[in-house]
């Protein structure tokens, strides 16, 4: 379930991103954000200020080799379909996670993530590319897939596991929820993919 853009406009058409492949049908975009995912513009959005955090239960550390997968196909050309990982940084700075503040659950991790400086141009130069291709009117489906990197503390308890996908697209924006209460266990089950592949002990 990534974001999928049209014509280089983000549209929520399904509940919109993956986390680590896991995430399914089980998940919602708060109807808050619909307006905000609407307005956002693919081409014109500054990759060096994207944040992306997740919020799942404590019992999940996070490892690093954390990646943004970018998939393009233009209307009409299947062969131009390509999908392209973007490292992601963990960011752990006092300031850049003071503004979460208000996210914070108990029982429950935040983890911030940024796209690597060392790939910023690559997704610049996607964001030309689309624009040059879109005035001689060709018109790009993009997915962005966040796939951060995850392991077990300790053992999960019995139950749901809960993940939400909270975002800040500027900085001089607020952060707000884009998919909410992710059911992993259910997803994973429905797929026949075992969790501990996925997230195994740390």
């Amino acid at each position: 379930m990534p974001f999928r853009a049209v014509s280089s406009r983000l549209r929520p058409l399904a509940p919109a991103m993956a986390l680590a492949g896991l995430l399914g049908a089980c998940a919602y975009v708060p109807l808050s954000s619909l307006y905000r995912l609407k307005s956002f513009d693919l081409g014109a959005f500054d990759p060096a200020a994207l944040r992306i955090a997740i919020r799942i239960s404590d019992a999940v550390e996070r490892r690093p080799g954390a990646v943004v997968k970018i998939e393009t196909v233009f209307s009409g050309e299947e062969a131009s379909r390509r999908v392209q990982e973007i490292a992601m940084e963990s960011v752990t700075e006092a300031g850049e996670l003071a503004p979460l503040g208000s996210f914070n659950q108990s029982g429950e991790k935040l983890y911030l993530y940024r796209i690597a400086p060392k790939d910023v141009a690559r997704v610049r130069a996607l964001q030309e590319e689309g624009k040059a291709r879109s005035k001689s009117g060709a018109k790009a489906n993009v997915e962005i897939k966040p796939e951060p990197k995850g392991c077990l503390a300790r053992p999960l308890p019995p139950g749901p596991l809960h993940a939400d996908l909270i975002v800040r697209i500027e900085p001089q924006e607020p952060y707000f929820v884009v998919l909410k209460r992710l059911e992993l266990r259910s997803e994973l089950a429905n797929r026949g993919v075992d969790l501990a592949e996925h997230l195994p002990p740390c």
